[in-house]
């Protein structure tokens, strides 16, 4: 284990586990001789004891699960040496919610990350509570879970300072209510709404019954990013999207099964401030693209995933300045490789 080890996370062994004293102590110091300032300590399973003789202050990012019966000590102790610590998040299990939100625990306000994890039940969480609690909170991540209203749980937590919102493998109750519905079904309020949400990043989640539309309409002046990875929606509210987020500049699309259609763009876009746009998709012809593509007078960096790799003229004419980057066969299975992209993410 050494300070320039291609292995970002250092996990703390699960305080649970049968160990001896001694390999416990020779861990400790082990980890505290060689960890380094830009070393990610991920402590899965600990104790207060456990986190004293970790140092915390010799780490500069910190992730703290509260998957523990000891959660709110191990988290008071980190906090405690909060001097050097620059990022911290916080990954939240169904045990530790109540622990974090109403434990008095001190120094909460440098949190700006944190992770729901699949037992938290959100449909049981004060989310006004919760934002107030976590006054500093830039980053939401909502983690293999049913959410029964995910617009309605939008709606209510964008009127925060969130900036970033992530949905990993989330089942999307309503939309899948609605889309079933043989009428309009679920009715959702069209009403757009002042935020400081920048991000939306969903991977593998259901989208469709309107959903996306309904969230464009809630949050689309303010988006500059959004990415869908291997999500379940209509190519048509894609295109909504796209002809409604007027300050967009990264636009991200990944999808292993799909095969996407020329309804995927808009005639116009929204945004012409587009700089950056991915499409790790499965489509029949790229010249149905071009003309829409050849107005991003902006745009910078164009990746594509295409076998033959098409030269592209109109748009390279278009565009002299645009760097068009071809997604190899192995990129692709990458990018819809939600282990893989969690792993970069996190690294």
């Amino acid at each position: 284990m050494s300070s320039t080890s291609s292995t970002p996370f250092l996990t703390v062994p699960n305080a649970n586990e049968t160990e001896t004293r001694q390999l416990r102590r020779t861990f400790w110091v082990r980890l505290n001789r060689y960890a380094r300032n830009e070393d990610i300590l991920a402590l899965a399973s600990t104790n207060r004891a456990h986190a004293e003789a970790l140092r915390p202050h010799c780490f500069k990012k910190v992730c703290v699960s509260t998957a523990t019966h000891s959660a709110q000590d191990t988290y008071r102790t980190l906090v405690n040496h909060r001097a050097s610590i620059e990022r911290l998040r916080l990954v939240l299990e169904s045990r530790g919610v109540q622990d974090v939100l109403f434990g008095g625990t001190a120094g909460i306000n440098m949190i700006q990350r944190i992770v729901l994890g699949g037992g938290v039940d959100c449909d049981g969480i004060n989310w006004a509570t919760f934002l107030h609690v976590f006054p500093e909170l830039q980053s939401l991540t909502f983690q293999d879970m049913v959410i029964h209203n995910p617009f309605g749980l939008l709606r209510t937590i964008c009127r925060g300072g969130l900036r970033k919102v992530v949905m990993k493998g989330v089942f999307a109750y309503h939309s899948v209510v609605s889309a079933a519905s043989s009428h309009t079904g679920f009715s959702y309020l069209n009403t757009e709404m002042p935020s400081l949400l920048t991000s939306l990043i969903f991977n593998e989640v259901g989208l469709g019954g309107g959903l996306l539309k309904s969230i464009v309409d809630l949050l689309g002046l303010s988006l500059r990013k959004l990415q869908l990875i291997n999500c379940i929606c209509d190519e048509k509210e894609i295109q909504y999207a796209l002809g409604r987020c007027p300050r967009l500049t990264h636009f991200d699309l990944c999808h292993r099964d799909e095969v996407f259609t020329r309804a995927l763009f808009p005639s116009e876009f929204a945004s012409q401030n587009l700089l950056f746009m991915r499409l790790a998709i499965n489509f029949v012809a790229f010249a149905w693209f071009q003309s829409a593509l050849c107005k991003l007078h902006r745009l910078r960096q164009l990746s594509i995933y295409k076998r033959l790799r098409p030269q592209l003229p109109g748009i390279r004419r278009a565009l002299p300045r645009l760097v068009i980057h071809y997604i190899t066969t192995e990129e692709f299975n990458n990018l819809v490789n939600r282990e893989y992209v969690e792993r970069v993410a996190d690294g």
